[in-house]
């Protein structure tokens, strides 16, 4: 079950470093295995855990998102990416789901930083955070 999960996030992060989008049709269907993996024997993830991080990553990514595009007036954080949060939520629970969170952000301002620092104005650009997000789902799954 880790190895689509896995395959999943690999093929959003991929799509999303070349079309900035995270695709439904990956995302739910993720979202669905992780709660539904939940109620697997041995699973870690307990049905409440699974449910509830799924729930709050997704609405807290779009706080964050709703918050974000207020300050800047342009969309900062695709749907895309709340959903992604949900599926990471749905299948590692509250504590990776917060390691993934926090780690995948650190790493894009980190990049968008370097970006700024070696190519000035033109440096600033939208980033793929569902690419950072993966990547840090990957990771996660090892722990």
């Amino acid at each position: 079950l880790l190895a689509i999960v896995a395959t999943a996030l690999v093929t959003l992060a991929v799509i999303d470093l070349h079309h900035l989008i995270l695709p439904d049709i990956l995302t739910l269907p993720g979202t669905v295995i992780g709660v539904v993996a939940s109620g697997l024997p041995n699973w870690p993830v307990s049905f409440l855990d699974a449910t509830l991080s799924a729930a709050l990553g997704y609405f807290c990514m779009m706080g964050l998102a709703k918050a974000a595009e207020a300050y800047y007036g342009d969309e900062a954080i695709g749907q895309g990416d709340w959903k992604l949060v949900a599926m990471l939520g749905a299948v590692f629970g509250s504590t990776k789901l917060l390691l993934i969170v926090v780690a995948a952000n650190a790493i894009g301002a980190a990049v968008g930083l370097v970006l700024i620092a070696t190519k000035g104005a033109e440096g600033r650009q939208k980033l793929p955070l569902g690419s950072f997000l993966g990547v840090c789902g990957l990771l996660a799954s090892l722990l």
